[in-house]
């Protein structure tokens, strides 16, 4: 008795697990982009969710993310990126042409010169 009582408590566990959100600290910023924690690291990572249940990594320790106008715009301890959104095939992040997407790390007047030549104006950072 005591061991059909134990299997209906964790068949009753495991199955709710389905209604809570496991990913408490994830933040959207564009149509399947978001920031959430890295499992692996203590910092925070913006994804692409190329599919229900399947995300490639976009940018590691990001600090700020922001999304303009077809672009998105990030700020790292390793530097300042930005990307079009429209170029983004939804690569695996091993693929070489994932890591043609971003284009950076840019200074901050570099990072400002190229917000002013792609023409947003001021982006408000989703993330930050």
């Amino acid at each position: 008795m005591g061991l059909i009582r134990s299997f209906l408590c964790l068949l009753l566990a495991f199955s709710c697990t389905s209604c809570i959100d496991l990913n408490p600290g994830k933040i959207t910023i564009y149509e399947g982009y978001y920031v959430s924690d890295n499992v692996a690291e203590p910092f925070k990572t913006l994804y692409l969710e190329v599919k229900p249940g399947y995300s490639v990594e976009r940018c590691p320790n990001v600090t700020w993310v922001g999304y303009k106008q077809g672009y998105l715009f990030i700020e790292a301890p390793s530097g300042n990126y930005w990307f079009a959104v429209k170029d983004d095939k939804g690569w695996n992040s091993l693929d070489p042409a994932a890591a043609l997407l971003l284009n950076g790390p840019l200074t901050i007047t570099e990072y400002q010169q190229a917000v002013r030549q792609l023409g947003v104006g001021e982006v408000a950072y989703q993330f930050l």
